[in-house]
């Protein structure tokens, strides 16, 4: 059996979805649900059991078995929505990656307690990344010296953080004061957070095709406010 989330459902015809699924034992898969008009209709934002066999262009699922629903609500939603949107966008289908599966499972779950999503995105996209091969240290620089106190860094996609020589604006550079916290030397507060945000959107945003449509409905509920 296999353990599972939904990441999107389409339509395949008048009575199938064609799911992506996030499964922790065989990665990203495209599967054939059931019948979409009967009891077993599966849902986003829910852990479920399931096996699947080959029938057609898609395997089948033929055995299904919730294990546990979420109820996300606004901005958890948009969170919930932006994390199968970097998981559909970034894995290659069945690769497994088990640990990102549990920390997946487990900040759908904070996302759902109420818990600020801040930490639990950035752990997660961290983690992606490290999964991916573009993973860096946030303690240590692209030269591989020790991010010091009282200097600030710039980072490069794909290198690490650069020790700033010049004087550049900055807002282009981030203190070793902020980054360090994020390796576990210090707590991190929301200026850390916020450091971390920015260099995980660069990161993510170097190995992206295209723009992301969840951050477009994060933008657009902002305005809205």
């Amino acid at each position: 059996m296999h353990r599972l989330c939904i990441l999107h459902r389409l339509p395949l015809d008048e009575s199938d979805w064609l799911l992506t699924v996030f499964s922790r034992q065989s990665g990203k898969q495209r599967v054939v649900t059931p019948q979409r008009r009967s009891q077993t209709e599966l849902e986003l934002n829910a852990v479920y059991e399931a096996d699947w066999n080959q029938a057609g262009d898609w395997p089948r699922i033929y055995a299904v078995r919730c294990i546990e629903q979420w109820q996300l609500h606004q901005n958890a939603l948009l969170c919930s929505l932006y994390l199968n949107e970097l998981l559909i966008r970034l894995l290659n289908e069945s690769e497994p990656f088990p640990e990102l599966y549990q920390r997946y499972e487990s900040t759908l779950a904070a996302l759902a307690a109420g818990q600020h999503p801040e930490p639990w995105l950035r752990v997660f996209e961290y983690q992606l990344l490290k999964e991916l091969g573009y993973g860096f240290s946030w303690s240590i620089d692209c030269r591989g010296a020790p991010i010091q106190k009282g200097i600030r860094y710039t980072f490069e996609p794909g290198k690490g953080f650069e020790p700033v020589v010049n004087d550049i604006p900055s807002s282009d550079a981030y203190p070793a004061s902020c980054l360090l916290p994020l390796a576990g030397q210090g707590k991190p507060d929301a200026r850390s957070w916020w450091c971390a945000k920015r260099v995980l959107r660069q990161a993510i945003d170097h190995i992206l095709d295209r723009p992301l449509l969840s951050r477009e409905l994060f933008a657009w509920r902002k305005e809205r406010k």
